[in-house]
Order: C-alpha cells, then structure tokens, then sequence
C-alpha cells in the first residue's frame, strides 16, 4: 500500500546524495525481490532507483561487495539486473512503460558497467534482448 512513498524516498535519497549509502544497499535484494514478484505494477519506479544503483554505487555494484547480510548468494548484482530485465522483454504482456523502462536500464548498464569482458558479456546480453523489439518496431505490418 506504501510502496510508491517507500519508492520516492528510497530514489530521492539517493539521486540528491549521488551515492549510495550502507543502509540503501541492504535494501538492493529486497528491491530485486520486489520487482519480481509482487511489485511488478511498481516497475517503472522501482527501475529508475536500479540505475541509481548502478550509477552511484557502480564500483560496489560491479563487485558484489554490498552483500553484507552474512546470507551467501551465487547471484551477482548484474546478474539479477540482467535476469530482470530479460523477464520483463520476454514478456508478452508487459506494457510500453516497462519495456521502454527496461531498455533505459539496459543503456545504463552499458554505460556504468562496460569495462572489458564484462562489457562484452552485457553488449551481447543486450543485443540478444533489443533484437526482437528492434524487429517488432521496424515491422510496419505489425502496426496495423
């Protein structure tokens, strides 16, 4: 019922500090969770706090190094952004918002995210993804 306040808070104290604190990162799988299970109507305000994450944090994002829990995992933070957004592009039903949010957080991994293999893995990853929308948008009988 709260989860748009939670949302602005959580984006708002990021976005104005341009970092992301401790305390913010404890709550990236909790997020990650959220965005996949039972706040999918919140995507597309939930996305842009992701690539806060990704923009802000980028060197603990890129090194996993916010899983301060004690609870071991075997998914890396880009991992689960890219399973995310895999889910939502493959999804027949989700809406132009989600999708034109997604394809934003795939821009701001290729941005934050692009040092060498790593950079190349996510290229790939997103080409992979952009393709069939690529082939969708530019097919006019599709439109009509």
């Amino acid at each position: 019922e709260y989860i748009d306040d939670i949302l602005y808070i959580i984006g708002s104290l990021q976005f104005k500090r341009k970092a992301i604190s401790q305390s913010l990162w404890q709550l990236f799988p909790l997020l990650f969770r959220a965005a996949t299970s039972w706040a999918k109507d919140s995507l597309s305000d939930i996305v842009p706090i992701f690539e806060n994450y990704i923009a802000y944090g980028n060197k603990t994002f890129l090194d996993n190094s916010n899983n301060k829990s004690g609870v071991p995992t075997n998914q890396r933070n880009i991992d689960r952004i890219m399973q995310l957004c895999t889910s939502i592009l493959k999804d027949k039903t989700a809406n132009e918002i989600d999708v034109a949010r997604t394809m934003q957080l795939l821009e701001c991994m290729l941005e934050y995210c692009s040092r060498g293999t790593l950079g190349q893995r996510i290229l790939q990853q997103c080409i992979v993804l952009h393709v069939p929308w690529l082939q969708i948008s530019c097919n006019p009988s599709i439109h009509t």
